[in-house]
This record gives C-alpha cells, structure tokens and sequence, in this order.
C-alpha cells in the first residue's frame, strides 16, 4: 500500500515544477495596463484629460518584435507624456552593448509618441553600461 502511494508523489512535484516555470515565463511576458484618474480641483484646467504612461521595471525584455506589443499598447492609450522609472535593462543579463537594444528600440518609438522622461533604478546603478544608455537615450530624444 505504501508504493502504490509513493508513485505520485515525484510526478506531482515535477508538474508543479513546470506549471510553475511556465507561470513565471507568461508573467514576465505579459503587459499589465492599470488605469487611474487623479482629480484635484486646484491644478489648472489645461492639465484636464493630461495622460501618463507610466512604465517600470522592464528588466530588457522584448514585447514582440521590436517592441510592437508594448508600443502598440503605449500609443492606444494617448499620452501626453511617457515615463521610464527604473529598471529598464536588466544588470544581470545586459553585459554587452548590443543588448541595450530592447531599451534603445522602445526609447526611440516612444519619443515619436510622447515626450519621455527617463530615471534609472538599481539596476542602471549596478551596470557598466549605464553611461552608454543614459548618452544613447538622450540621442533618441529621451530627458534623462
């Protein structure tokens, strides 16, 4: 009785396993777009209907060949101004230049949609490259 309980004890811990990494890749690839309003009656009437998209913690990764999903989402939402907030290459990962690339690629479609503004995070403070992204960002109209 005790084998014939044991048997699914390995295969079930291995699913788990799997379904777990395949979660964690989708979760990583996916866009999550959440939507706030702010009112407040003292800013001026000019700012009414002002659009933000705020971006965070890309971590180098690629939505879509050159960016298309990320860029296509960006542009339906109609931004006055597009923000990069940390994290948009991963320190881990990025070690050469040409890995700067899905960075690059949607700093440079971006600012054809929206003025962008760029602050680094933790991990532009711990890569090497981050004078060349910081230079190459401003070259494709990115204020950092």
């Amino acid at each position: 009785m005790k084998l014939r309980k044991r048997w699914w004890f390995w295969p079930m811990w291995i699913l788990l396993l799997l379904g777990g990494c395949v979660f964690l890749q989708f979760e990583n690839k996916s866009l999550v777009t959440s939507r706030y309003v702010y009112t407040n009656q003292s800013l001026p009437a000019s700012l009414e209907g002002f659009r933000i998209v705020h971006l965070s913690d890309l971590h180098s990764t690629s939505f879509g060949k050159e960016q298309s999903r990320l860029i296509e989402q960006i542009s339906s939402l109609q931004p006055n101004l597009i923000v990069l907030t940390g994290d948009l290459i991963d320190a881990r990962r990025t070690k050469k230049e040409e890995q700067l690339s899905p960075a690059l690629k949607l700093a440079e479609q971006a600012a054809r949609i929206a003025p962008v503004y760029y602050v680094p995070g933790n991990h532009e403070a711990d890569s090497r490259l981050y004078p060349t992204l910081r230079k190459e960002l401003s070259l494709r109209g990115v204020t950092v």
